[in-house]
């Protein structure tokens, strides 16, 4: 049973993220949610995390801090957001996971992406931003990965019919933050979360 720990997060009015926890939930994860940063007992909470989600509702400072806490824990981090971000090179150094769709992938990088050529210019832009591997949910499509390694993937979604992006997203980071609180590689967890994306288009998975 992994544990997934939320830094910072506010729910309010983000049905994607309510939905990833749903989605983390039912398959067995257990949440815990981190807002006092500067308390005592912050380290131990890292400590104790299978993987550190991450966004903009904390500020940079503690974006290092909490980075560096899971790099000397050797946590994998994971930042995930609906709001706009201003590109800023190597202002999110060493972040290892970046979960984006294309809409907010064109508010980051004024790009369209509709294919996969498209997605690896844009996910070239935010990598210079200092995340190390690039996920972007591309609606009724599926899944493109450009890695820190400069090696990129893209993953069809397995569903039949139309899946509208922030379901999409809301299943494929669910689907994919589990799986790396349950210490599945990158590539595994990428088949995995596509698997759950195949599972909500054909079943009431968020209720």
């Amino acid at each position: 049973m992994g544990n997934i720990v939320f830094v910072g997060y506010s729910f309010v009015d983000d049905s994607i993220l309510q939905k990833m926890i749903i989605l983390a939930v039912k398959m067995d994860s257990t949440v815990t949610l981190l807002k006092e940063l500067n308390s005592k007992n912050t380290e131990a909470v890292i400590q104790q995390a299978d993987v550190v989600l991450l966004n903009t509702v904390i500020n940079f400072d503690d974006v290092i801090k909490i980075v560096s806490l899971a790099e000397k824990y050797q946590i994998p981090t994971v930042f995930y957001t609906k709001n706009k971000m201003v590109h800023s090179k190597n202002q999110f150094y060493n972040i290892q996971y970046i979960l984006l769709n294309e809409i907010n992938t064109f508010e980051i990088t004024q790009i369209k992406v509709e294919n996969q050529h498209e997605a690896k210019k844009a996910a070239k832009i935010i990598q210079d931003m200092g995340f190390l591997n690039v996920v972007i949910t591309i609606s009724n499509k599926g899944a493109f990965v450009l890695t820190d390694e400069e090696r990129s993937t893209f993953v069809l979604w397995k569903a039949h019919k139309f899946i509208e992006s922030t379901k999409a997203m809301a299943a494929f980071n669910g689907g994919f933050i589990h799986a790396l609180s349950e210490k599945l590689s990158m590539l595994e967890a990428i088949k995995f979360a596509n698997g759950v994306v195949t599972l909500s288009d054909g079943l009431h998975f968020y209720e």
